[in-house]
Parts: structure tokens; sequence; C-alpha cells
């Protein structure tokens, strides 16, 4: 089984994404990100490429999801690049992760989670959260990056062109 993290960098309206899971050849892979619904954002900010105007002062009900099919997609499509991590690890990572009651809603999520937002405690965005999950598993997996950037982890994990 290995512990296996995937981000995948921003560009145009696209903020990004990471996500960890393992991948084990007995009983398949499993994936697992921190997201933000764009329903939560107030409506002029619901389109994809006013997210961040909104998100970088303000934080909104996050929630944990299987990203099973996004890393599916992620892998299979020619013209995405992606960054990852692996180690060899034996212990499943849904068993680290919150309840599953506990999923939706599961603590803020803003662009600026190291920002103070006093009233929205915990907060991540899915690079801080993912960074959070892999060090509980493995004990210094992945440094903290200011802010959960994408671009500032991506120095720690591998590129993968296709």
């Amino acid at each position: 089984m290995s512990l296996v993290v995937y981000a995948e960098p921003s560009g145009g309206t696209n903020p990004g994404h990471m996500v960890v899971g393992q991948e084990c050849p007995q009983t398949g892979p499993g994936y697992f990100g921190f997201r933000f619904d764009p329903d939560d954002l107030p409506a002029e900010y619901r389109p994809p490429e006013q997210w961040r105007y909104y998100l970088f002062d303000h934080a909104i009900p996050g929630l944990i999801v299987d990203e099973t099919r996004y890393v599916e997609l992620l892998l299979a499509d020619l013209a995405r690049t992606y960054y990852e991590k692996r180690a060899d690890f034996c212990v499943p990572v849904e068993p680290r992760l919150p309840p599953r009651h506990e999923w939706s809603p599961h603590a803020w999520y803003s662009f600026n989670p190291d920002d103070l937002h006093p009233e929205c405690q915990p907060c991540y965005n899915c690079v801080k959260w993912a960074i959070s999950i892999t060090n509980k598993i493995i004990d210094g997996f992945l440094p903290n990056v200011r802010q959960g950037r994408v671009k500032l982890i991506l120095d720690h994990l591998i590129q993968r062109d296709r």
C-alpha cells in the first residue's frame, strides 16, 4: 500500500487542487480532499473566475470529499500536469480522517487559511488540509507552506508530465 498526494497546479480560473489517498493492489485506491461548495458563496462570487475575490478575504464552510473520481480523471487526461509524492505505508488513510458524519461541514475553507479568521477556526484550503492529514500519518511527510499555496508545495513533489 502507498500513501500518495496528488497536486494539480493552478491556471486560468482553476485554483489548483491537492488530495491525499492510498493505493493498494488488494483493495484499490481511495483519495480524499478538502473543498468548498460554490453555492455557499454570495451569488456574485459563484462563477469560478470570481472565487479568489471572495475566498482570499473570507472563509466559508469546508467539506471533506471522496476524490477518487477526480484522481481518475486527472491521471487519465494526457493534457493535464500533476505532481505527486508517495511513500510505502500499510495503514489506510480513511480511518485517520474525521468520522464521516463530520465531513460536511468540516472546518472552514479560505484561500488564505493562515490569516486570522477568528470566528472561522479551524481553517484550511485543500493544500493545508492534505498536509495536515499526511503529516498525521507520516510525521514530516510534507512541509507546511505559507497559506497552503499550491505553487509553494509543488517544489516538494515530483512533476508528472505525459
